[in-house]
């Protein structure tokens, strides 16, 4: 796994999501919401559930995972992502 494709695709879709945040129908809230390629995918009531889908998907392991909240948690450019590496996937959840 390239640690900058990683990167840029945690970085990017971390900017979808700040972006389009408002977007996202009330009836996810407090979910998480597996995101690809700056696309919403789809909405798990676990984080665990997420990356599940998003491994069993994503044969690359470029997908990210964000809580759906009103609470925005800026960690800053290096700290909002959590970098995962397990076998041959490599996700990020933001």
């Amino acid at each position: 796994m390239n640690k900058e494709r990683l990167q840029k695709e945690v970085d990017d879709n971390y900017s979808f999501f700040k972006r389009h945040k408002n977007e996202i129908s009330p009836e996810y809230a407090e979910k998480f919401v597996l995101i690809r390629q700056q696309k919403f995918i789809d909405y798990y009531s676990t984080k665990e559930d997420a990356i599940t889908a998003g491994r069993s998907e994503y044969e690359d392991g470029l997908f990210s995972v964000q809580k759906v909240s009103d609470e925005m948690v800026d960690l800053g450019s290096i700290g909002y992502a959590l970098h995962v590496y397990s076998q041959d996937y490599a996700f990020a959840i933001i």
